[in-house]
């Protein structure tokens, strides 16, 4: 049996070891503290929320094609720079021009849209309240609104728009800066938003407006700059949908279903081309005009390729052996692609450049310096080599 003097002992050992566990706890929580204060930049939400977003990157460092892309429906393919972005259900995918994974994100949007200008993407929710901005390198931005999101807009050097519902009107207009700080806000009186579009720089935002009036579809046209409230132009047009618009800063370039044309800075349309009976699938802007992809009027197998100036004349055009799904551009080339091959022609002339067979269905095209990369419906990127 131990005695009253080796139990004293073993419970005083006991009490400095209490002692000694808390000293040793207060010393790591003043650590953690100091920490804190010198690196609270860093652990600031958005900083943890980069580290986050980055941190579901499974870089393992191969390049080359074909690229199995992650599970998940495909929502668009879009050039970034000169990367490419895969945008699926869940999560935003940045390739290298060699097929190297970059970067990915866990977007955490419902019907996710991706919007590139440069080298920066606008993400949204439509019907949702969170977006973001994203490089291939960093989130540069990330909020909620308290609105529901309905479309948007972003330029090359980072401002962005977003179009939201709204209490008080049928909808919001706001632009942002690069920082995610409101520059300008417009709301139409008794008409919805269905379109916005941004100069290059940023500082000029259209918007195409829509409603009825005596059962007839009204649509408007509108420019502003952003550093002025009255519109710089406001255009009324009857019985036509406005599809796309390319934002200048003293004059709009309108797509609708009947033509394209140009509102000038008096509010007049000059230099028309109506579609007549074809039907439009995909259109492109280039520096001297508008590529329209058509389908033939005559077999809705096959397309046809327009190419328009910006003066509104057709100056080139050719048949398409197959259905387009799909087109971009980029530089002197305009891409094409059907469920069985990939074409590129030259902007100008539309005469054709190369051909490439798919051995996957093609579904999805995006192009950059680098050439034209294709979506398969086997959930692969591919970059077909052009003959």
């Amino acid at each position: 049996m131990a005695t009253s003097s080796e139990i004293r002992n073993t419970l005083e050992l006991k009490r400095k070891r209490r002692v000694a566990v808390r000293i040793i706890a207060l010393f790591l929580s003043l650590l953690l503290i100091i920490l804190a204060i010198i690196y609270r930049d860093k652990l600031s939400p958005d900083a943890i929320s980069n580290w986050l977003s980055q941190s579901v990157t499974a870089d393992s460092g191969k390049t080359g094609f074909p690229v199995q892309l992650p599970p998940g429906e495909i929502l668009s393919v879009d050039a970034q720079g000169s990367n490419v972005l895969v945008t699926n259900q869940t999560g935003l995918y940045f390739y290298s021009p060699s097929g190297k994974l970059l970067r990915s994100v866990n977007h955490a949007k419902k019907n996710a849209q991706a919007i590139c200008s440069g080298d920066n993407v606008l993400a949204f929710e439509v019907g949702g309240s969170l977006y973001s901005v994203e490089t291939d390198s960093k989130t540069k931005i990330s909020k909620e609104l308290e609105s529901s999101i309905l479309t948007g807009a972003i330029s090359k050097n980072g401002r962005f728009a977003l179009v939201t519902d709204s209490d008080v009107y049928t909808c919001d207009m706001q632009v942002y800066d690069k920082n995610g700080n409101a520059v300008f806000k417009w709301s139409p009186s008794g008409s919805a938003i269905s379109a916005v579009a941004l100069s290059q720089d940023g500082y000029h935002v259209a918007a195409a407006t829509v409603y009825t009036q005596n059962g007839k579809l009204i649509s408007g046209v509108h420019l502003f700059s952003t550093s002025k409230s009255e519109a710089l132009i406001s255009k009324s047009l009857e019985d036509e949908i406005v599809l796309k618009l390319n934002c200048q800063s003293n004059s709009i370039s309108v797509i609708t279903d009947k033509g394209y044309f140009t509102v000038n800075s008096e509010g007049e349309i000059v230099r028309r081309y109506d579609f007549g009976e074809k039907k439009l699938i995909t259109s492109k802007p280039y520096k001297n005009g508008m590529v329209f992809i058509f389908e033939d009027v005559n077999d809705p197998n096959k397309s046809v390729l327009s190419v328009v100036s910006k003066d509104a004349n057709e100056i080139a055009g050719v048949n398409i052996d197959g259905k387009a799904v799909d087109s971009d551009i980029s530089g002197d080339n305009v891409y094409i692609l059907t469920p069985s091959h990939l074409y590129s022609y030259d902007v100008e002339t539309a005469i054709r450049r190369g051909t490439a067979a798919l051995e996957g269905e093609g579904e999805r095209l995006c192009a950059t310096v680098g050439g034209g990369y294709v979506v398969t419906s086997t959930y692969e990127l591919i970059k077909p080599e052009l003959k």
